[in-house]
């Protein structure tokens, strides 16, 4: 019994093979929520980059800093 159970522990929580998905082309709905995560995320990575580059830009100016912090 314990050794079917850890058995079927380690097949669920085996990672599944990810498929390439053409954004461009996509038709299902999975493929447009994963298009569309995948575009956020690069976005997400893009933003944070550059709100970096400016608020180092921005060093030495503390009014400056909160105010980008607020916006």
């Amino acid at each position: 019994m314990r050794l079917s159970l850890t058995l079927a522990m380690i097949v669920v929580a085996a990672p599944l093979p990810t498929v390439a998905i053409d954004c461009a082309n996509s038709d299902t709905r999975a493929e447009l929520n994963t298009c569309a995560g995948q575009e956020y995320d690069r976005s997400d990575a893009e933003l944070n980059r550059l709100y970096g580059t400016v608020l180092r830009r921005l060093d030495g100016d503390e009014e400056a800093q909160a105010l980008l912090r607020r916006a």
